[in-house]
């Protein structure tokens, strides 16, 4: 990597081109969603938008454990994938980086300078930000996985207190609990409905 003066760095502007992909369903809605997110990149602070180009969405596929390709589904529908390529102009090095950052892109190719004059206080600023991130992101992972612990040990506690019958309407309570709710609300109810119908018996 060739060095430019501080002069010369600063009067040019960073042109890049980034790719982002997108999974989702309905075929329509994914491509709305890519065309959306392409305007609201070019709305960022400094970056103007040059183009965009988002691809037809198509059914994504993948193989099964016998090696056959087949679509992938959630539930009984099929999901789509698309891709757009955007390029746009970035005011500075931490333009780019935020954008990389927020926006999360599959691939980044920068078109133009050829050459970088990086100061040291943004050299600062890019790796403390990377290591902001790097600790959010451990602290998402480490908290899903204290959560899943916890959950185990619930599911085995249930196991050795009911009998298999009872099993899965436990498990359906936790994954559900509004259900629960719903039957102690409809308790009172249902008691007075059995009444009613003692009196006219008698």
């Amino acid at each position: 990597m060739g060095f430019l003066s501080k002069k010369e760095s600063e009067e040019k502007k960073i042109r890049a081109r980034i790719v982002l992909e997108i999974l989702g369903r309905p075929k329509e809605h994914i491509v709305e969603v890519m065309n959306q997110i392409g305007d609201k990149i070019g709305q960022e602070k400094g970056i103007k938008l040059i183009d965009k180009t988002t691809n037809e969405a198509k059914i994504f596929e993948q193989k099964d454990e016998k090696g056959n390709v087949i679509p992938m589904r959630e539930g009984e529908q099929e999901l789509y994938s698309t891709f757009s390529e955007i390029e746009f102009e970035a005011g500075n090095i931490m333009d780019l980086l935020a954008i990389c950052f927020n926006y999360m892109p599959a691939n980044v190719e920068i078109i133009e300078p050829e050459n970088f004059v990086l100061k040291n206080i943004d050299f600062n600023s890019l790796i403390n930000e990377l290591i902001r991130r790097l600790h959010h992101y451990d602290s998402i992972a480490k908290t899903a996985m204290m959560h899943n612990q916890i959950l185990a040990k619930q599911i085995e506690a249930i196991k050795q207190n009911v009998d298999s019958k009872t099993l899965s309407q436990k498990l359906e309570q936790i994954a559900n609990p509004k259900i629960q709710e719903k039957k102690e609300e409809t308790k009172p109810e249902e008691k007075q409905i059995k009444k009613s119908k003692k009196k006219k018996k008698n």
